[in-house]
């Protein structure tokens, strides 16, 4: 997410991992932060402008597991009003924090899978259907 302010929108994402397993359809690292300005926040700063990733259909199939992948210090996302299927729903670890994951329908084996916050920046995880299945439900 370079300076966030992004928009993933009104897809059906599957068959998107075909070759490895520790991942999803939709992957994000944010590692380094970067001073940037964008149309939302013309201010340079180094805390990015949320991405927001919502109204998609995403299937992790093929060896996925997370619908979308959150990883290594992924911040500041807003996954809303999406349907993951055969799919861990919100995933966030290694130093990510203040994301968003509201009102999203997840049917799969897990709801969220989180690691440790930093003191004052933990995510946000409400509004949420989710439905647990024995196996991820991919069958």
């Amino acid at each position: 997410g370079l300076g966030g302010d992004n928009a993933v929108r009104g897809n059906v994402v599957f068959n998107a991992c075909r070759e490895s397993g520790d991942h999803g359809p939709i992957n994000s690292w944010d590692r380094m932060p970067f001073l940037a300005s964008t149309a939302a926040s013309p201010v340079p700063s180094f805390r990015p402008a949320p991405t927001h990733t919502s109204e998609n259909m995403i299937l992790a199939n093929y060896g996925a597991s997370q619908g979308f992948d959150n990883d290594d210090g992924s911040s500041y996302y807003c996954t809303h009003d999406n349907v993951f299927y055969a799919a861990d729903g919100f995933k966030m670890d290694y130093g990510g924090h203040d994301s968003i994951f509201n009102n999203n329908l997840v049917y799969g084996k897990e709801c969220f899978g989180t690691g440790t916050f930093k003191e004052g920046h933990s995510d946000r995880f409400h509004d949420n259907r989710c439905i647990i299945v024995a196996g991820g439900g991919g069958g």
